[in-house]
């Protein structure tokens, strides 16, 4: 195989040709078949390095099956493998004696009828990227002469096959990069000099409520931010330095306000900044929670403190009364005044009883009972003391289970929202009251439902109604719905209220099914 200089050109032009955008895979197969077809022997064979699991993998071969294309080879210091010690030798390896050849591949040979065969390191410096095996099985023997050539020409393999190495590693690196970019849950925006989007992940669309194509190129960050003019420009300013951190307000497209914590990164290389948005909006309001039940706990122990202040001079105010009214040179006006201080001590005494109520709460006492027995109970009281001609529709699911309740407490919240229901309507208005088994955060639970016809509740209040010391009516406590809302939060349960003003109001108390861990 002397005066392969033709040929050498030949694999030149074929490795040129692939040099800038070809495959580890593409450009192996492409010399594999320049050794066949060009070369003229009768099979060739490259395996790459693989430096992890130390191996030398088949990646490509002409005039092999797939099968046997895809051998693998281990890499072991005592290893005679032809292909191994042209890798570990940094040479080539030529009709290896037979008594120095693995079993193994003694018989691969035979099997595939091959008569002489040569092993080439492809090699750049001292750094082996893999091995190319040609092969005849016809008389045709392989010489050194021949094999000093083609060792030569592999110098080209190997640059062809290090950039197509690197560029693989980048394309690799880019679509990890981009996986991480669309699954992390964090909205993600590349920005320019000027705020346009360049690139936004899915995060980020679902929370400005706009689709990439009409984000892209066509809308700015500083779109999106709410806030004090002042404040923006002071954000849009500082992005110029990097990296920068701000909690601040996002308006989505519905112009719902989401409270962000934004970190704006300048990204390396490039003008452009990576945007990050974390929504808090739960963790804020979360913590606006919290600190209310703070100011509410502080706000209770006071009004306990008070509330036991004031019940001893209360009770002596009204023995006081009581005692004054049966004095009989007493005019007509002091009766009248008496039963004023009378009336308004009596109305302060059960202002100062809620009080203690909602700030002191007695612990529950759980058993098993039927829900449907203690409402019927309620309504029937109620129809026969209160003097409101009510229109009353009454629908009981006989197929409920028994519950875990405290009784008492249950009978005051469902007769606490029964009056309010009363006081709600003019006579002959409707209230009515429903219970059934409802599917409820993938559990079954019992759903109870008040509703009267009365005037509704103005939108702006209902957020305020379950507070402590808020009421609408003149002299109410404000103390009911709220003792209400935490007697159900402590049976695992939930309240809710929905008005239209002028048609009804509707109170849904929702209790669990499912056994509790509650000690009785």
């Amino acid at each position: 195989m002397t005066g392969k200089i033709v040929p050498i050109k030949i694999m030149s032009k074929t490795i040129a040709v692939r040099k800038s955008s070809g495959t580890v895979i593409e450009i192996s197969q492409d010399i594999s078949e320049s050794l066949v077809k060009i070369w003229g022997f009768d099979r060739s064979w490259i395996g790459m390095i693989n430096e992890e699991a130390n191996t030398i993998e088949g990646v490509a071969g002409f005039g092999f099956k797939a099968s046997e294309m895809k051998t693998c080879y281990s890499i072991t210091a005592d290893s005679q493998n032809p292909a191994c010690l042209a890798y570990m030798q940094k040479k080539g390896v030529i009709n290896q004696p037979i008594a120095d050849r693995p079993k193994t591949f003694d018989l691969w040979l035979k099997k595939l009828g091959i008569q002489s065969y040569g092993y080439f390191p492809i090699l750049k410096g001292r750094k082996v990227f893999g091995v190319v095996g040609a092969f005849y099985h016809t008389n045709r023997v392989l010489k050194k002469g021949d094999a000093e050539i083609l060792f030569s020409a592999l110098e080209q393999t190997a640059v062809a096959l290090e950039n197509a190495q690197l560029h693989e590693k980048i394309k690799l690196s880019e679509k990890r990069y981009h996986a991480l970019f669309e699954s992390m849950n964090i909205g993600l925006a590349v920005i320019d000099h000027e705020q346009r989007i360049c690139s936004v992940n899915q995060t980020f669309e679902n929370l400005s409520g706009y689709s990439r194509e009409a984000l892209i190129d066509k809308m700015t960050l500083n779109q999106f931010l709410s806030g004090e003019s002042q404040k923006r420009n002071e954000m849009i300013r500082g992005m110029n330095q990097s990296p920068q951190f701000w909690e601040c307000h996002f308006v989505n497209k519905k112009g719902l306000v989401k409270h962000v914590h934004m970190t704006v990164t300048r990204m390396a290389n490039s003008s452009n900044r990576l945007v990050s948005l974390i929504d808090i909006s739960k963790q804020k309001e979360l913590e606006r929670r919290v600190n209310r039940s703070e100011e509410l706990a502080s706000i209770g122990e006071l009004s306990a403190g008070i509330a036991h202040e004031i019940r001893n001079p209360l009770v002596a105010i009204t023995t006081s009364v009581n005692l004054l009214k049966d004095e009989p040179q007493l005019s007509d006006e002091g009766q009248q005044l008496l039963d004023i201080v009378k009336e308004e001590s009596d109305h302060l005494a059960v202002i100062v009883d809620d009080f203690l109520k909602y700030t002191r709460p007695k612990k529950p006492s759980f058993q098993k009972e039927n829900i449907n027995s203690l409402l019927r109970d309620v309504v029937q009281k109620l129809k026969d003391c209160n003097s409101r001609k009510a229109n009353w529709m009454e629908h009981y699911d006989d197929d409920l289970p028994e519950l875990l309740i405290d009784r008492y407490q249950i009978r005051q919240v469902i007769t606490n929202l029964l009056l309010n229901g009363l006081d709600a309507i003019q006579d002959g208005g409707v209230l009515a009251i429903h219970s059934q088994k409802v599917k409820h955060g993938g559990m079954y639970q019992v759903l109870i439902l008040i509703s009267d016809s009365g005037i509704g509740i103005p939108k702006e209040e209902l957020p305020k109604i379950f507070q402590p010391f808020y009421s609408t009516k003149e002299k109410g406590t404000g103390m009911g719905l709220a003792i209400c809302k935490r007697i159900i939060s402590e049976h695992d349960g939930e309240i809710h209220v929905e008005s239209k003003p002028g048609k009804r109001t509707t109170f849904s108390v929702i209790l669990p099914i499912q056994k509790s861990n509650r000690k009785e």
